[in-house]
């Protein structure tokens, strides 16, 4: 990194359009995971944005995913896919290991694609 370079951070606590995403055998197949979500279930002009998870204890743990990932998507469902040329597996999330990663999906932007309220269609929270 750069000295003295400076990023822009947003936080947000767990909602229905913000939420983690695990690896699992059933989402599985391969270098890509499927993403199962109510605001992005057949929706393919939403916008995720998908970031891994970092696990941390003096130093990152076994199963981290060391390669850049991206999303896209395809038949009802966003997937996070490795972008490598190996075609490496994602990492099963487990107790102390990677598989996981952090979704945001823009409410506006569902809203635009839907018409439709999806973040309220069944309430407040």
């Amino acid at each position: 990194m750069p000295m003295n370079a400076k990023f822009n951070l947003y936080s947000q606590d767990g909602s229905r359009n913000v939420f983690h995403h695990e690896v699992s055998e059933e989402n599985t197949p391969g270098n890509t995971s499927r993403i199962d979500h109510p605001l992005l279930d057949n929706n393919p002009c939403a916008l995720p944005m998908v970031t891994q998870s970092a696990t941390w204890f003096f130093g990152p743990l076994l199963g981290q995913n060391p390669y850049n990932i991206g999303v896209y998507y395809y038949d009802g469902h966003w997937r996070i896919i490795n972008q490598n040329f190996e075609n490496f597996d994602l990492p099963i999330a487990g107790d102390i290991t990677g598989g996981r990663f952090n979704v945001m999906v823009d409410p506006q932007q569902v809203y635009q694609c839907n018409k439709d309220d999806l973040i309220f269609e069944d309430g407040f929270e």
